[in-house]
């Protein structure tokens, strides 16, 4: 899928995977993968319909990365990603946070 993770010192790590975005399919299986989450920072993973509501490519993951950077708690950064989506009509928009306190 479409994940990222923001470290609390604002660094980024984009998470790579060749699985399928989970539900797409319930008869897929996934590859497990992991990743250490220390104090302050943020897991993030959207589906393709956020892309949508910046430009639609891959680059739009900086925006989501910006977002998570300007606000402190994980409540907050959805809100402001679902605010969005009054500006066009999204084919989806699914959003998962983990912050790390």
């Amino acid at each position: 899928g479409l994940s990222v993770v923001v470290r609390a010192d604002g660094a980024t790590e984009r998470l790579a995977t060749f699985d399928f975005p989970l539900g797409i399919d319930p008869e897929a299986t996934w590859a497990e993968h992991s990743v250490t989450l220390e104090s302050g920072d943020t897991l993030i993973s959207v589906s393709d319909g956020v892309l949508d509501l910046f430009d639609g490519t891959l680059d739009s993951l900086e925006e989501v990365e910006n977002i998570v950077r300007s606000e402190s708690r994980a409540q907050d950064m959805v809100d402001r990603i679902i605010a969005l989506t009054g500006r066009t009509q999204p084919d989806d928009v699914t959003i998962v946070v983990l912050r790390r306190v």
